[in-house]
């Protein structure tokens, strides 16, 4: 307030001449403003750059868990289907009983534990994943929605399993689901 009383003084400070005309800071200006665009487009780039290193990274590990929770299936499907036809021909001590119809319906639910068209959707997710991360428009949601799609389709594998080493495996691809997810969040 001091500053301002001896300012405001008669005297103290006057002014001669004002150049309203900012015609010799224009092209400063605009250099600044280029300069500032530049890096914050070299930024950008580095900054995706490293996320897509990221994300590639995640989608082999993603890839190797898909691997290892495919060759599960095979024996998940054999184990499921030998106890329910195991528990079928114990049931079926009478001669009275359709056995070629519950064995028909015994295979088709044994059947139902096979999640190999989960595992084709998510290789398949992956790979639009990685198509995706290559075009040159913005994609954040897009991959949101494939991360989405994975999840739904490990959860989906992970049920039908209905097997404790599946079902481990399933939460690690889920875990490295997630690590992207954010990122993803984040980008355009």
């Amino acid at each position: 307030d001091d500053v301002k009383a001896v300012i405001g003084c008669e005297g103290v400070m006057t002014i001669e001449h004002v150049d309203d005309s900012f015609s010799d800071l224009e092209p400063l200006l605009k250099k600044a403003a280029d300069e500032a665009a530049d890096h914050l487009l070299a930024m950008r780039e580095v900054e995706g750059a490293n996320i897509e290193r990221d994300f590639s990274h995640r989608l082999e590990i993603i890839e190797q868990l898909t691997e290892a929770l495919e060759s599960f299936a095979p024996d998940i499907v054999r184990s499921h289907r030998e106890k329910i036809l195991k528990s079928i021909e114990d049931l079926l001590s009478s001669d009275e009983i359709d056995k070629s119809l519950i064995i028909q319906e015994a295979a088709m639910y044994a059947d139902k534990v096979d999640y190999t068209e989960e595992i084709t959707r998510l290789r398949s997710h992956i790979d639009q994943f990685r198509k995706i991360m290559t075009e040159s428009v913005p994609v954040g949601r897009k991959l949101d929605f494939l991360i989405q799609e994975m999840n739904r389709e490990v959860n989906t594998a992970a049920s039908k399993a209905n097997s404790a080493e599946a079902s481990h495996t399933a939460v690690d691809i889920k875990s490295e689901i997630e690590k992207p997810r954010e990122q993803v969040q984040n980008i355009e």
